[in-house]
């Protein structure tokens, strides 16, 4: 199994940029997995809620920062 995430830039970067972004999306649950002790489960009901929501993310010096918010 493979998965593909949808990526909305805000700003236009040059196309290596974006590239590295969009490969770096991947790495988000790896993150996540490890923070938790390297299993992490997500009952499919908790995953079929977050349609209403956007993740945004921005760069502040050297951390990513995530946060939701709600679709319009």
């Amino acid at each position: 199994m493979s998965f593909k995430a949808s990526v909305v830039l805000t700003k236009d970067l040059p196309p290596e940029v974006e590239e590295a972004v969009k490969k770096m999306i991947g790495q988000i649950p790896i993150v996540w997995c490890l923070r938790e002790g390297g299993k992490l489960r997500i009952p499919i009901k908790e995953v079929d809620a977050t349609g209403p929501y956007i993740l945004n993310c921005e760069v502040q010096g050297s951390d990513f920062v995530f946060h939701l918010t709600k679709k319009d």
